[in-house]
């Protein structure tokens, strides 16, 4: 595959084949490079940008996942899944009041969805001031 590749650098085809190869063997560390050069040369390409925001989070690359799920949410503001993975990014990042914020706009696209609740539920519970009452400081609580 490498020599795919270096046979024909930036070539957008071989770069994707090559990505989906490793993504479908679980090799999203492999796959990153491969996503990145070919989003350089196809950057309007969703299911590359969803592919790549996968292996992002797979690997725990949340400060790399982030912009790309805020653009697919810019992108297509009526989808809700969206709104919610990007809930569940800000979540691993520890950006809990961002989180809350995305969860809602899911929820208010998609309000009978009992994994968006739930999440909104975690959320608030991790937002909870804890010894704080009355001071009006908000201290994330640990996972």
């Amino acid at each position: 595959m490498r020599r795919a590749v270096e046979l024909a650098p930036g070539d957008p085809i071989i770069l994707q084949e090559v990505s989906h190869t490793f993504l479908t063997a679980g090799k999203d560390e492999q796959a990153i490079p491969f996503l990145e050069m070919y989003m350089e040369q196809i950057p309007d390409d969703a299911d590359n940008w969803r592919d790549l925001v996968r292996a992002y989070l797979r690997t725990e690359r949340y400060g790399k996942a982030i912009p790309l799920l805020e653009k697919l949410a810019g992108i297509n503001p009526r989808d809700p899944a969206s709104w919610s993975t990007l809930a569940g990014a800000y979540m691993a990042a520890e950006r809990y009041v961002e989180a809350r914020e995305a969860i809602l706009k899911a929820l208010r696209l998609d309000p009978n969805n009992p994994t968006f609740r739930v999440t909104l539920e975690r959320l608030d519970e991790l937002l909870e001031p804890r010894g704080t009452r009355g001071s009006g400081e908000v201290r994330p609580r640990p996972p």
